[in-house]
């Protein structure tokens, strides 16, 4: 006579397999990978929906870092801009290296409009122009070594009071490398 043996009935003691319980074993006694999460959905980049502010001013600061000749130059540029307005600012100087004499300049242009969830919609058009290499030596060029003239215009979002790098360029001939940053703060 062939006896069935029932399977044990469940024990409602027994505690459900939890983290602590060992991984499975895959062949070799290597634990077996975990399965892997669900990757998350994007997420939406802030909206500019809404009426911008009006009667606020926004200080929008330009920093430029211009890595060249083994030594770093930072400028620092900033204008303060009737939300939905422009500004400009021209600094232009001449300077004098062995004997020859060149001009020298930074251009920024900028308009800037800001909503109630602070973000700042930001156009800037820059036009940064060095001054040459001071350790020239007569005969390197009728104006010595000379790092390329800048030219940039971005339109981007900024967050209030957050810096933001918007562009890192490199010069087409040597190492040089130039680092645009913004930050617009909403002036209360």
């Amino acid at each position: 006579m062939d006896a069935q043996v029932a399977a044990p009935a469940p024990d409602s003691q027994t505690p459900p397999p939890s983290a602590q319980t060992p991984a499975p074993q895959a062949r070799g006694g290597q634990p077996t990978p975990p399965a892997a999460a669900a990757p998350e959905a994007p997420q939406r980049p802030p909206s500019l929906a809404g009426n911008p502010l009006t009667g606020s001013n926004i200080r929008l600061s330009v920093t430029i870092t211009d890595n060249y000749g083994g030594a770093t130059h930072k400028k620092t540029v900033s204008m303060v801009l009737l939300s939905g307005q422009s500004g400009m600012i021209r600094t232009t100087n001449t300077v004098e290296v062995n004997r020859n004499i060149t001009q020298v300049r930074l251009n920024v242009d900028a308009m800037a409009t800001a909503y109630p969830n602070g973000l700042v919609s930001t156009r800037l058009t820059v036009n940064y122009v060095p001054s040459p290499n001071t350790s020239a030596t007569p005969g390197d060029s009728p104006y010595g070594p000379r790092p390329a003239t800048l030219e940039e215009s971005i339109a981007v979002v900024l967050v209030d009071g957050k810096p933001l790098v918007l562009t890192e360029s490199a010069d087409p001939v040597t190492d040089r490398k130039v680092t645009l940053e913004a930050t617009a703060t909403i002036l209360k």
